[in-house]
């Protein structure tokens, strides 16, 4: 059942608040340790660029775990229009168990068969916005663990989840551990749509790989090098642009 004394997690020690990122009012007494390919997030904190955690990270514990867990990852600074900010899901992984396995970094390694409920999305922050803190949690999962009807559509969509919410909803307890990392300053090139024209069928833009940010005030930037002569496909409608110092 929830209860309030084991969801108080605004009376921390100093140790315990170390795992999760300051202003974050869910935190956790001890580190999840979690590693991208070799690669720690060790410290708490520890900046990565969007090609390092491209792929679902190995995670684990120091302790000799033996039970069934349940592993969340959540973007704490996706902003909003005015400013504000709001959650966004990265993770939701059930039926955390055991692997048997010990990482090259000496902990136990746990893991999962499952994929979901929500399936690992990597950090892709957009340039020019405060820094992002991307925050992992593991709870014990209760028996009969089933995500709630309430909960399921934020799920799916991935923006705006509360922790507090679903954690209340679903039953959970305090988070046992905890981690976070922050994004590495990655640089960008930016253009600005001047002018458009028929999509032609087939027409080829740019590889379906590449990896784009819209931005406001008609601008957005792209990790992948463009031609300056080629043509950007922005919801249906081919733009030509021109790059902004």
């Amino acid at each position: 059942m929830w209860s309030p004394r084991l969801f108080a997690l605004t009376i921390l020690c100093s140790s315990a608040a170390a795992q999760t990122p300051d202003g974050f009012n869910l935190s956790a007494s001890a580190q999840l340790r979690v590693v991208y390919g070799s690669k720690a997030v060790d410290p708490p904190g520890t900046s990565f660029t969007k090609a390092e955690t491209a792929s679902m990270p190995v995670f684990g514990s120091n302790d000799n775990l033996s039970g069934t867990y349940l592993f969340v990852m959540i973007d704490l600074d996706v902003q909003r229009a005015g400013g504000n900010r709001q959650n966004l899901l990265h993770a939701m992984i059930r039926d955390v168990k055991p692997s048997g396995k010990t990482s090259a970094e000496g902990f136990q390694v746990l893991s999962s068969t499952a994929t979901g409920p929500t399936a690992y999305l990597g950090p892709s922050p957009p340039a020019g916005q405060p820094a992002h803190r991307y925050t992992f949690l593991l709870f014990e999962q209760p028996a009969n663990f089933a995500v709630p009807a309430g909960q399921r559509q934020v799920l799916n969509s991935r923006v705006g989840f509360d922790m507090n919410t679903f954690a209340q909803q679903a039953g959970l307890a305090a988070p046992l551990y905890g981690n976070f990392l922050n994004p590495k300053k990655e640089s960008f090139q930016t253009y600005e749509c001047v002018e458009s024209e028929s999509l032609l069928e087939k027409e080829r833009v740019f590889e379906s790989s590449a990896t784009h940010h819209f931005l406001p005030a008609g601008t957005f930037q792209i990790v992948q090098p463009v031609a300056a002569s080629s043509k950007i496909l922005f919801y249906g409608v081919v733009f030509a642009h021109r790059a902004q110092n």
